[in-house]
């Protein structure tokens, strides 16, 4: 669960806890015991309703991927992690935002898609960056995906 800046406390849906456990295991391939934005965003680029709004949005998913993975520069191997943190001031406010994005639209669980906006919204990162490059407007994102069947 997650509080929005509203206060109200929100459970992830079922995808996004699935976005959350490939963003960790990144984390764990890099053996470090911190979550970044950028790991979120690996963790977002699995999910398959994601990755059809970014392919209708032309965004190339490769480009994105692989300036993530610059950012965070993954190391191949595996590593035990102990006490794992949400970055604080970054990947916490974003999944904040999330929260508040989903309690905004009235649902009662966080979803990639709002995790996804939240990356747009905070913008001071490489995914962000990258998708603006690729000529994605946090406007263009946000009616791409709240036209998003099952949110």
């Amino acid at each position: 669960m997650v509080e929005a800046l509203t206060g109200e406390k929100l459970p992830f849906s079922q995808e996004s806890s699935d976005v959350l456990y490939h963003a960790t295991n990144e984390v764990k391939r890099q053996g470090i015991n911190y979550r970044s934005i950028d790991h979120l965003v690996c963790g977002l680029l699995k999910d398959d309703n994601i990755q059809k709004k970014l392919n209708e949005l032309g965004v190339d998913l490769e480009k994105i991927n692989s300036a993530v993975c610059k950012s965070i520069r993954l190391t191949p191997g595996s590593h035990s992690v102990i006490g794992l943190i949400d970055n604080p001031g970054t990947t916490e406010e974003v999944l904040q935002l999330a929260a508040k994005e989903s309690s905004q639209r009235g649902a009662c669980q966080i979803t990639p898609v709002d995790i996804l906006i939240a990356v747009m919204t905070e913008g001071n990162n490489t995914a962000a960056k990258a998708l603006r490059e690729s000529g994605v407007t946090f406007d263009k994102l946000r009616i791409s995906c709240y036209s998003m069947q099952n949110l």
